[in-house]
């Protein structure tokens, strides 16, 4: 029993001690409740949390403490991640999923863009959406669905605050996308059920839009900022920020970092964000404007970043 505890210690990656452990819960030998808590000590470590298996077994004794599936005909949110490894079928309480989300962070700040982690986490919120979705269709009292409302609420606004704390970390952007994009799909639907989603969900895009390209003025040097402008480009309420800044950045130099090294790298991300920008819409005036045509530092690609805001305009 402790001799695998042991090596995982060593040797966060080694999948038969872990088969041992699981052994030991479907023998008795050992609670789910008790691995779960050795799980969590474990993934405090650098090199446990950076191991996809170490989160597989986390979610599989999480099933099997909570071995109670929904009903086949429980309706799932929209984007939501449908495998073997999932949570969002079992009836796991909120407190439970909240601390999942804690100990999830706890393993972000150990191991920096930890994809993992955020996987765990992008999973355990899949899993607090469809507990709104069957609170709304069970028709549950208010207060169910006003302390779920407010626990993602605070989930949006702390992986928005996290963001803030580290630029650099691109997963944690495409998280905040997936955290976004699923709480306003919510918003959406219920308000066409007759509900009236709090304040805070109805002006999500607007707070979005105004931290993503906040975030792009103050740190151009970072590519992930740039991805994050991607993400809300799109977006109905958008204005442009993020192409007009990419177009001032590669033909006037306008951007905040002044150091030589910094101000080449901030000109190649603004290019490709132009070429993505190309490439991604769709309208007729733009269609002959080809990707590699922005990447060039010549008239060719001024005359095609001024069509592409043109066009920008005219359809707004």
């Amino acid at each position: 029993m402790h001799s695998s505890a042991v090596i995982l210690l060593a040797n966060p990656a080694h999948q038969t001690a872990l088969n041992a452990r699981k052994r030991l819960v479907l023998s008795g030998s050992v609670e789910p409740l008790v691995e779960l808590r050795l799980s969590a000590a474990l993934l405090t470590l650098r090199d446990c949390s950076k191991q996809t298996i170490m989160w597989h077994h986390r979610r599989w004794l999480l099933r099997r403490l909570y071995s109670i599936k929904r009903a086949a005909d429980t309706v799932t949110s929209p984007g939501v991640t449908e495998d073997e490894d999932t949570l969002f079928d079992y009836d796991i309480p909120v407190p439970a999923l909240a601390q999942e989300l804690a100990i999830a962070a706890r393993a972000a700040e150990t191991y920096s863009r930890n994809y993992f982690a955020w996987n765990h986490r992008g999973r355990v919120v899949d899993a607090l959406l469809v507990i709104v979705r069957k609170t709304l269709a069970d028709n549950s009292p208010d207060g169910d669905l006003d302390h779920l409302e407010a626990t993602l609420e605070d989930e949006h606004a702390w992986v928005m605050k996290w963001v803030d704390l580290h630029v650099s970390d691109y997963t944690a952007v495409q998280y905040l996308r997936h955290v976004d994009t699923s709480l306003r799909t919510m918003a959406a639907e219920m308000a066409r059920d007759g509900l009236s989603p709090s304040q805070r969900f109805a002006d999500l895009e607007v707070q979005i839009l105004h931290h993503a390209h906040s975030l792009l003025r103050a740190y151009p040097h970072y590519e992930s900022v740039w991805m994050y402008a991607r993400i809300v480009q799109g977006l109905e309420m958008s204005e442009s920020d993020g192409l007009a800044y990419a177009s001032e950045v590669v033909h006037v130099g306008s951007h905040a970092s002044s150091l030589p090294e910094y101000q080449e790298k901030t000109k190649l991300y603004a290019r490709r964000f132009l070429a993505w920008h190309a490439h991604d819409q769709k309208r007729p005036m733009s269609r002959a404007i080809r990707p590699r045509d922005v990447l060039l530092d010549n008239e060719t690609a001024r005359t095609a970043v001024e069509t592409l805001l043109q066009d920008d305009q005219d359809a707004r």
